[in-house]
């Protein structure tokens, strides 16, 4: 606990660092148990007088209250001068810092939550509004139920009130007004501790009001005055009022008396005039502040958490109220999330279902959805309806408004976008502008989809859904080829007719060239063979002849559709009547035939054996790749430093590897395929769990209603350009680092593992070092010490017997046992290209391997 003198000292500290040299009380300090032997000594053999009161100094932040009151006897005892000086202020001062905690229980200013994590942005941002406004002025905190605005503007008010507010802060709580009397209530609470403070503080300035019934009466104008009049004082205009939870514009209004006002909200309509700041509280806790606040509850450390503790940051989204409750939980059960994974597996299936009756918290959640069903209930009957029709997205979809033209049966586009508008003002969504689109997008938490989803049973669902696809049928005249591209429904057609258990449409639409054209340009190949693979059932009806079908056209697209997406004059039909011996072709001829008055050409030319690739765009530039254990999966590393895991028949993103700072030189895939190592020129290596690293699960997919995974790809890896509404921009490196610790300026520029179970990991340095580093403790086992001349590439003989590694124009071999020089070394005549070696091995004498990327060397062997 603070002590109550510790505020005077901060304001003096100059005065006692200037007098001050705590050598003559260094004896003293280490008898009183305030210093120990360690700081003891470091204090001591610090040469100057400032470098010894500035080592001792910034120790006693840390200090108990009891050991501070030690210190301060000492000083009384020493520096009698320094001693008064802190007295005489405290004597003065000491009625405002004591009575601290009485300041908040008087202003009715609610506690921190237990375990409370310092949400260190957003706080920095309302502190600097609030030392802006002026009376009169406003601070207006908006932003969605549970994501923490009352807690920051608790917080900020903590570190300002002393400084700022002459110790006047009052919070009241408008959540639960409803009705002109409970409003009237609030306001006659107000004046009485309005009242209280006047008596304590001995100012005498409103008996004209405290002595009539004045105060008593119900009504609002008269209480208003009463509250106006008050913060017309000079002693009270830095006052500050807190209306917390406001949700009506009537209450504000009755509460603007003149003094500095801070006003929480969902509906940021309510609030009118001129004089206001606002502070939009969009993002959750970062990762970072989540792990901080599970390793509280937890106590332990953040880097003791699991992987899992990360998972279930990104599926709560960082929303501060679901991650308070995953917090509580984590507190009831510590003892077996410490030594076990199961019930850490459990809480992240639980979320993944979007089912937040965890346990006791089934509680917490009810609170959560009735706030959302109140905030719902708030819109007009009309709004309402549309504002439900919502729930046919996905998670985390971007939504335009020729979407919502289509799903609302609305036609002006200006007032679809006047509603959605009036919708972000409730903090029911969030919008941004897309220059690539030139229109806006529309976004909505997780949670509020979630409330949505649990007021409708899965018949009502599937009817929404039915309904959405007959309205797209409609603009299209039944013609889903001629759909217009909005970014979502080319991309999501097929998720809606399965939500929708259209099961006979599948047919007609995935094997309708026409619309697979129109797909191909809109979207590209990835989506629709993800389609095709999602969707095979449907499209198939496990019949033969359809799945030889299906095949033919999946052959087709792999070869045909990077042409039909890369060049827009291309056409389907004419490209399919060159697949002869093909369902493909048959079905083309069918088109053409139906359209006389297209021209088509049957080709003649035998057609050649021809051979497609897979290509993914990539925005960075690529500097290092190599292949995951499934073959359809790449680590790619850029130039930025970034690692992303691709599933390259898709070619999406399925995770990212943030850890290094520069440039990507080297990938390695563990021999069993669980882990991967990096080199970077930031002259580290990092050693990266494969699975439990990512930041998205293996396909990038989405949980249906029941949990189980559909793979459907999320809207990030589908829509393009897309729009993260609620990302997290913090960084946290989950690898194991590597970097030689007896010289600052070295650095590791290759690394290899070894063949024997990864066990063992080499590592050729810039100073020409080479480490082997083992692998259960991290911990280095072996040195070759080096000539001063850069290691270009290290690697372990096949049966790891031997260290390789080369400079310059030599190859050496090292015995891996104990560094012993080999005699038999390699050395090269003629030509050397100018290129970094990928791999070495060799064959001479029992060493086995092929030399890659050095053509034109020439080889003795000595």
């Amino acid at each position: 606990m603070e002590h109550p003198a510790w505020r005077v000292f901060v304001k003096h500290k100059t005065n006692v660092f200037e007098d001050l040299d705590v050598k003559d009380i260094l004896d003293e300090l280490f008898s009183n148990e305030i210093i120990n032997v360690n700081e003891y000594e470091l204090i001591l053999n610090k040469p100057t007088r400032i470098e010894r009161n500035n080592c001792f100094l910034s120790k006693l932040p840390r200090l108990p209250a009891q050991k501070f009151s030690t210190f301060l006897n000492l000083l009384e005892k020493n520096y009698k001068w320094l001693y008064d000086l802190i007295l005489l202020s405290k004597n003065v001062e000491l009625d405002e810092v004591t009575t601290y905690q009485d300041i908040f229980i008087k202003g009715n200013i609610p506690r921190a939550p237990p375990h409370y994590v310092e949400r260190k942005q957003q706080l920095q941002n309302l502190i600097e509004l609030l030392k802006k406004v002026e009376p009169r002025g406003r601070v207006v905190v908006h932003g969605m139920t549970g994501c923490g605005k009352s807690c920051l503007v608790a917080a900020a008010v903590k570190s300002l009130i002393l400084e700022s507010y002459e110790n006047r802060v009052f919070w009241i709580n408008l959540g639960e007004v409803k009705s002109n009397e409970q409003l009237i209530s609030h306001m006659q609470l107000l004046l009485q501790r309005l009242t209280f403070d006047l008596e304590i503080n001995g100012l005498d300035g409103l008996n004209q009001i405290f002595r009539t019934d004045l105060w008593l009466k119900q009504d609002v104008d008269v209480l208003k005055n009463c509250l106006s009049y008050f913060f017309t004082m000079s002693s009270q205009r830095n006052t500050l009022l807190i209306l917390d939870n406001a949700n009506l514009t009537d209450t504000v209004d009755a509460f603007d008396v003149g003094c500095k006002i801070v006003i929480t909200t969902q509906n940021k309509q309510i609030i009118h005039g001129n004089s206001i700041l606002l502070l939009e509280v969009k993002d959750g806790f970062t990762e970072n502040e989540t792990l901080l606040l599970f390793a509280k509850c937890l106590q332990t450390s953040v880097d003791k958490l699991p992987p899992q503790a990360s998972k279930i940051h990104k599926l709560c989204k960082g929303q501060p109220l679901v991650v308070s409750l995953m917090g509580s939980l984590f507190e009831q059960n510590k003892d077996d999330l410490l030594s076990s994974s199961n019930r850490w597996q459990y809480y992240v299936k639980k979320l993944t279902e979007k089912d937040f009756t965890l346990g006791s918290s089934k509680n917490g959640k009810d609170v959560l959805f009735r706030t959302i069903k109140l905030c719902i209930k708030n819109l007009s009957p009309k709004l309402q309806e549309l504002y439900k029709l919502l729930v046919v997205f996905v998670e985390d979809v971007n939504i335009t408004p020729k979407v919502l033209q289509t799903l609302w049966n609305l036609d002006d586009i200006y007032a679809i976008e006047e509603i959605m508008v009036e919708l972000q003002n409730k903090s029911l969504v969030v919008s941004h502008y897309s220059q690539e689109l030139k229109t806006y997008v529309y976004g909505m938490h997780a949670l509020l989809l979630a409330y949505l989803r649990q007021n409708y049973t899965k018949d009502q669902i599937r009817e929404l859904h039915r309904t959405f696809v007959k309205a797209y049928k409609n603009t299209c005249a039944g013609n889903f080829a001629n759909l217009c591209d909005d970014n979502y429904i080319f991309q999501y057609l097929g998720y809606h007719l399965s939500e929708a258990q259209m099961y006979e449409d599948f047919r007609q639409i995935y094997f309708d060239l026409n619309f697979i054209g129109a797909k191909i340009k809109a979207v590209g190949i990835a989506d629709l063979l993800k389609d095709f693979q999602l969707y095979r059932k449907y499209i198939t009806c496990n019949e033969e002849t359809l799945e030889r079908k299906l095949k033919d056209f999946e052959q087709f697209i792999k070869i045909k559709g990077q042409d039909l997406f890369k060049y827009n004059y291309t056409n389907i039909v004419q490209s399919a009547l060159e697949q002869k011996n093909s369902s493909v072709y048959e079905t083309a001829i069918k088109v053409a035939q139906e359209n006389s008055k297209c021209l088509y050409f049957r080709l003649h030319a035998p057609q050649e054996n021809v051979y497609f690739t897979h290509t993914i765009d990539v925005k960075d530039v690529v500097t290092a790749v190599c292949f995951t254990n499934d073959p359809d999966q790449i680590l790619i590393g850029n130039s930025n430093g970034d690692i992303t895991l691709w599933e390259h028949v898709y070619a999406g993103q399925l995770c990212t590897f943030n850890g290094h700072s520069k440039r990507i030189t080297r990938l390695q895939l563990s021999s069993d395929g669980t882990e991967f190592l990096s080199v970077s020129e930031d002259g580290c290596a990092k050693i990266w769990k494969l699975e439990e690293n990512a930041n998205f699960c293996k396909s990038g997919c989405s949980p249906d209603d029941k949990g189980h995974r559909q793979s459907i790809p999320s809207p990030k890896v589908k829509q393009s350009p897309y729009t993260n509404f609620f990302s997290d921009d913090s960084i946290i490196d989950r690898s194991r680092t590597f970097k030689p610790a007896d010289d600052i300026n070295d650095a590791i520029v290759s690394a290899s593992y070894s063949s024997d179970d990864n066990r063992y990991l080499v590592t050729g340095c810039l100073s020409g070092k080479v480490i082997v580093w083992n692998l259960r403790d991290d911990k280095p086992v072996l040195t070759i010490s080096g000539k001063d001349r850069p290691i270009t590439y290290v690697t372990f003989s096949d049966d790891d017997k031997f260290i390789i590694f080369c400079y310059d124009n030599i190859i050496l071999f090292h015995d891996s046992q104990n560094g012993q020089f080999i005699r038999h070394y390699i050395k090269f005549y003629g030509p050397f290209p100018d290129t970094e070696w990928a791999r070495v091995a060799i064959y001479q004498n029992g060493f086995n391997g092929n030399i890659y990327n050095a053509p034109r060397i020439h080889i003795h062997v000595d």
